[in-house]
This record gives C-alpha cells, sequence and structure tokens, in this order.
C-alpha cells in the first residue's frame, strides 16, 4: 500500500466567496466523507497537483496532516476532483476517511508482465484493453496495482478479468468476462506511396473504360 503525506487546514467558511480567495491563494476546498461527520479543510494546489501526476488513481493513500490540529493525520483516498473547464486548475476535492475494519472499492492500475508466445514466436500484437480494475478489499489490503502475466497468450487468445488471481483479502468487483488484453494478428503496414499512386492509377482507367463502354452502348441503341 503505497502513500503520501499532504498537508491540510480546517476551513470554517463556506461560499463562493471565501472559496475563491483561497484558489487565489494557491489553496483548494476540499472535504474529508467517511468519518462521522463530513470535515471541511483546503490543501495546496500545487501540492495536490502533484499527487495527481503520479497517476496512481484511487489506490494511493494519501495522509491528510490537519495542521490546525496538533499534526492529527487522517488516511484517506482522493475520491474526486473538480477543474475549471476553461483552464483546468483545480476548483474543489472530495476525500474518502479509511476506517480500520471497513470494506472499501477502489479501482487500481493493471500492471502487464512477460512477453507472450504471441508476440514472441507467432508475429502477434498486443493489445492491452481493460488498464484499470474494480476491487474491494481492507485499507491494510490496498495493492498500488495488480500484476498480470502474459508470456503463456498465444495469437487468437484473449486474457479475461475471470483469468486473474488477485492477492489474498483483495476481491475483484469487475465484469468476469470483461476483456484485459488480447493477442491480434500482425498489423497489415501501411500502403506505400507508389502502391496507394498505383491503385488510384487503376481505378481511374477502369473508370474511363467503364464510361467509353455505357458511351457505346447508347450509340448502338440509338442508332
Amino acid at each position: 500500500m503505497k502513500s503520501v503525506t499532504l498537508d491540510a487546514s480546517i476551513r470554517s467558511e463556506t461560499g463562493k466567496g471565501p472559496a475563491r480567495r483561497m484558489r487565489s491563494g494557491g489553496e483548494v476546498p476540499a472535504i474529508i466523507y467517511g468519518g462521522e461527520l463530513p470535515l471541511m479543510i483546503s490543501v495546496s494546489s500545487r501540492e495536490l497537483e502533484s499527487v495527481l501526476r503520479r497517476g496512481e488513481g484511487s489506490s494511493l493513500v494519501v495522509e491528510l496532516q490537519l495542521k490546525d490540529e496538533g499534526g492529527r493525520s487522517i488516511q484517506t483516498l482522493i475520491k474526486d476532483v473538480q477543474r475549471n473547464p476553461i483552464h483546468s486548475r483545480l476548483v474543489h476535492a472530495d476525500f474518502q476517511e479509511l476506517m480500520a475494519g471497513r470494506r472499501l472499492q477502489l479501482s487500481v492500475p493493471i500492471h502487464l508482465t512477460g512477453l507472450s508466445i504471441g508476440v514472441k514466436d507467432q508475429a502477434g500484437v498486443q493489445d492491452h484493453v481493460l488498464r484499470v480494475l474494480e476491487i474491494e478489499c481492507l485499507p491494510i489490503n490496498i495493492p498500488s496495482y495488480l500484476e498480470v502475466d502474459v508470456s503463456a497468450l498465444e495469437k487468437g487468445q484473449a486474457l479475461h478479468v475471470r483469468d486473474i488471481v488477485p492477492p489474498e483479502g483483495v476481491f475483484i468487483r469487475h465484469a468476469a468476462e470483461a476483456v484485459v488484453v488480447t493477442i491480434t494478428g500482425q498489423r497489415i503496414e501501411e500502403k506505400t506511396v507508389a502502391e496507394a499512386e498505383a491503385e488510384a492509377a487503376a481505378a481511374e482507367e477502369a473508370a474511363v473504360v467503364e464510361a467509353a463502354d455505357e458511351g457505346a452502348k447508347k450509340e448502338d441503341s440509338a442508332s
């Protein structure tokens, strides 16, 4: 279970005015759900962006340290972020508090390992279809990602969600029939310029011949 620490401050003001002032000062209004009561906080926009750039989705545990309460920390997951549709700046964030003994649902990335037989020996092409998997587990069992070995896949075969064996304490909540990766036939190479020109010339010649035949038929019928 990977984690990162993020400083947070309790906020008492709500509404558009205080929120605008927070954002202009480099802070993002946010809220923590999951405890007895929702907790309104603010976090650094720059630091939150840095966390989001790690690209680990909802599997990354964010330990929020509340500066206003003597450094008390709350383990959370990022559940949602809202951005301004024009300039994409962060405008709000939702965190979910992790409670010991309470299972939660989240998504984790799928990492492929190995080189498939279909690619190595059969000139096939690997297509990674499903990249994120929905799971359920206790906070202590949150995996950073799930590894899937594709080395046994041959050309024409596919690996499905049902084929994945999760770690102990992790339950997959994705559709069992969903395709994770396929090994397809070799891609058709793009036509060269010469081939394309030759095909175009042949098509044009065929059109001319067809038009001439059509004209001859009309003349015969007229006579």
